[in-house]
C-alpha cells in the first residue's frame, strides 16, 4: 500500500478574528437577548391585565354599577332616541373625517395647481388663499 499524505484539519482556534466579527457576533447575541426579554415583558403584561380584569370582574359580580344603571335607564326610554342619537354621532364623526380628508387632498393638490396655474399665466396674482385652500385670516378683519 501506498502512504497518501493527508493534510491535518485546519486548526480554528490558532486563527485569530477581525475584531469587527467578535463585535457583530456579540451585538447579535445582545440583540437575541433583548428580543427574548422583550417578549417575556409583553407576556407578563398580557397576563397582568388579564389577572387585573378577572379581579375586576370578581370584584363588581352582583354589584350595582353604572353600566347595569345605564341598562336600566335604556329599558325605560324609547330606543328610538338611542338609535338617532348613535346615528348622529356616527355622522358626526364621518362628516370630521371627510372635512379632514378634503383638507388634505387640497394641500397636497394645490402645489401642483400653482406650479400649472404660473405655466399658464405669470402675471396672475394670487387668490389670498392659504395652502389648505381656506380664507387668509388676515382678510377676516
Amino acid at each position: 500500500m501506498t502512504k497518501t499524505k493527508r493534510n491535518p484539519p485546519a486548526a480554528t482556534s490558532g486563527i485569530p478574528k477581525p475584531p469587527e466579527l467578535n463585535e457583530t457576533v456579540a451585538l447579535a447575541g445582545i440583540i437575541e437577548r433583548a428580543k427574548t426579554w422583550r417578549q417575556a415583558i409583553q407576556w407578563v403584561g398580557y397576563f397582568s391585565v388579564a389577572w387585573c380584569a378577572k379581579e375586576a370582574i370578581l370584584g363588581l359580580s352582583g354589584k350595582e354599577t353604572l353600566v347595569s344603571v345605564i341598562a336600566e335607564i335604556n329599558k325605560a326610554t324609547d330606543s328610538a332616541m338611542w338609535i338617532s342619537t348613535a346615528s348622529g354621532l356616527v355622522l358626526m364623526i364621518l362628516l370630521i373625517g371627510e372635512r379632514r380628508l378634503r383638507l388634505r387632498k387640497i394641500k397636497e393638490l394645490s402645489a401642483r395647481n400653482a406650479e400649472l396655474e404660473l405655466k399658464l399665466d405669470p402675471n396672475r396674482t394670487s387668490s389670498g388663499l392659504t395652502v389648505s385652500g381656506e380664507t387668509n385670516p388676515r382678510l377676516l378683519l
